[in-house]
């Protein structure tokens, strides 16, 4: 976001109409972050609805002085608006020049419609603070009054739903089916396809070494939001203690060293060539994902895997974890009036368990949703600290050095290889790669890119 948050909040310090609100926001939520990006209602509810965003008419005149994707992620986040793109009788739409954005709020019996392109420069200022206003003074009730935090919650989450099931999705082009059934795929470097290849093994790295520092935090951050949530229901005290030890195992499980491999389900996307397949340089590998875990399966020296696909909801991730704690707490409560001492059983402590495998899965898949393009799989090595089964090595990587681990297998299921965009010779490497391919004992098929990125 370019909106300058921290500018913005100490103009707003002595502002008669915002100087109140900070005041209360900062003696209960805490000190207002530097970045609008760190502060939890816009990374954890706010943030959610970029995944919505298409380009919109706006005035001409004020078009480089504000931030429209910061605008309108906060016009959709507002509980006293209705937000819908309205679309021309047209075909063929052009995103920028076609789609208006309507803002239509009731207010003491009175409805006030109005198109963004339509305002001036100080009523979209106006409409910063009264967005900006609504959501601090909605977190502040959050951390003020727990009776209505959940009913924040909640119609947090169905205002999400609404919009995303009746607004206009992101349009996708589609111009190459590059995707196929069956594969996921790895993009790198052409140093390290042959590693992969001559070496057998696939390397995962420590999850805290990848390039999303919320990587695993975002996930214990919402099951901390859940246990919260919990802690002030009126009937805690019968369930407290199940609750404290769903805490203090996920707490745990935490402090585990946890490696990650990933893969996407995109063959062909132009973000992955950039960040991962040296900016177009390098080399996209499909595996066959079902032989894949089935090797895992097989093969693997130990049970400590994790195969996951990621989901980018947080409010969906909120609702599964909350709803996988209360169904256990239910069902545990009607088994104990029928038995007296059920927490004491054999039955008890196994459901239990499977309760906390099932909450640190689900956690695991929590990613933030900057990141939902990718559409990424993983596979997750978990090693306990006091019982390493694997040997920890070491590689460089810029002013970074990272752990990892290698991932043996007698055969990677490759039906793919498909050379970046930028990969000079193609037709040449073509020949080359088959030829490397063939003399490993893997018959796979060499494609190029279709996406036409120079540098």
């Amino acid at each position: 976001m370019k909106f300058n948050y921290k500018k913005y909040i100490e103009e707003k310090r002595n502002d008669d109409y915002f100087k109140e609100t900070i005041d209360t926001y900062e003696k209960y939520v805490g000190k207002i972050k530097d970045k609008i990006e760190e502060e939890r209602w816009f990374k954890s509810y706010c943030l959610k609805f970029i995944d919505l965003y298409r380009d919109f008419k706006v005035p001409e005149e004020t078009r480089d002085l504000f931030d429209w994707k910061f605008l309108f992620v906060l016009t959709c986040s507002s509980f006293s608006q209705n937000v819908k793109f309205i679309v021309p009788n047209k075909i063929i739409l052009n995103d920028a020049n076609d789609l208006d954005l309507q803002i239509t709020v009731t207010s003491e019996g009175k409805t006030i419609v109005k198109l963004i392109s339509e305002l001036y420069s100080f009523q979209i200022s106006k409409l910063y603070d009264i967005y900006i206003k609504e959501q601090m003074e909605l977190e502040t009730l959050v951390a003020s009054d727990q009776n209505e935090a959940f009913g924040i919650y909640r119609e947090r989450l169905n205002r999400f739903k609404y919009f995303a099931d009746n607004g206009i999705e992101k349009k996708n082009i589609n111009t190459f089916l590059t995707e196929r059934s069956g594969l996921i795929y790895h993009y790198t470097s052409f140093d390290t396809i042959y590693k992969i290849i001559s070496n057998k093994c696939i390397w995962a790295s420590d999850i805290r070494c990848l390039n999303d520092r919320n990587e695993l935090k975002i996930g214990v951050e919402i099951f901390n939001q859940v246990i919260s949530y919990l802690e002030n229901t009126e009937d805690y005290v019968l369930y407290e203690a199940d609750v404290k030890v769903l805490l203090s195992q996920i707490v745990q499980k935490s402090s585990n060293s946890i490696f990650n491999a990933s893969f996407s389900y995109d063959g062909d996307l132009l973000s992955q060539w950039r960040a991962y397949g040296d900016n177009g340089q390098g080399i996209c590998i499909g595996i066959n994902k079902e032989k894949f875990i089935s090797m895992l399966e097989e093969e693997a020296d130990t049970d400590s895997y994790y195969g996951l696909d990621l989901n980018y909801s947080i409010s969906d991730c909120f609702n599964e974890l909350l709803d996988q704690i209360t169904e256990f707490i239910r069902n545990c409560y009607a088994k104990q009036i029928s038995t007296f001492n059920y927490r004491e059983t054999k039955d008890y402590y196994d459901e239990r368990e499977k309760l906390i495998d099932l909450i640190w899965t689900t956690i695991l898949t929590i990613k933030d949703n900057a990141f939902f393009e990718e559409k990424e799989w993983r596979v997750l090595y978990i090693q306990d600290k006091l019982k390493q089964m694997k040997p920890i090595e070491y590689f460089s990587k810029g002013n970074m050095m990272v752990p990892y681990i290698r991932i043996d297998l007698k055969n990677i299921p490759i039906e793919l290889i498909r050379l970046g965009p930028c990969v000079i010779n193609q037709e040449v490497n073509k020949i080359a790669i088959q030829d490397f391919l063939l003399s490993n004992g893997i018959n796979a098929s060499v494609e190029t890119s279709k996406i036409p990125y120079r540098i």
